[in-house]
């Protein structure tokens, strides 16, 4: 049986994020980057093991950014999808805002559509959703 993924449906996403820490795919201190087709299909997992707790920002944008410079290259990969592998409570904290940011970058420098950051633990499951600030509460 052969099931098609869309990474573009939040849900879908968390079910396969799931299953990939349950299963033992996607263990803490890893990250995995799941490229999609146009559609948004699931096509390619790349998955990093052994990263480190909270690794300097310029080190997260030049993991990323050359490897989605590549999958921009290729005719059947146009979106990505980072899930950021860690122990303790899903909900987004520092360290994950800055694999967003990052990974933010990198989609944007290559034009590869972002389908999002996730946090996955063994607790749990949670897009990465940044706060951003009404333009008034910014420092000039």
């Amino acid at each position: 049986m052969h099931t098609t993924v869309f990474l573009d449906q939040e849900t879908t996403a968390i079910s396969l994020l799931t299953t990939a820490e349950a299963t033992g795919e996607l263990p803490p201190r890893s990250l995995m980057l799941l490229i999609t087709d146009r559609l948004a299909r699931l096509v390619l997992a790349i998955g990093v093991d052994d990263v480190p707790d909270d690794p300097p920002q310029n080190e997260r944008v030049v993991a990323l950014t050359p490897v989605l410079g590549e999958i921009s290259r290729r005719d059947d990969c146009d979106g990505a999808l980072l899930a950021v592998g860690r122990y303790g409570d899903p909900r987004p904290r520092g360290g994950d805002l800055g694999w967003h940011d990052a990974f933010a970058h990198g989609t944007a420098a290559a034009g590869v559509t972002s389908h999002g950051t996730y946090v996955v633990t063994p607790r749990g499951v949670r897009r990465v959703r940044p706060w951003l600030a009404p333009p008034g509460l910014l420092a000039v």
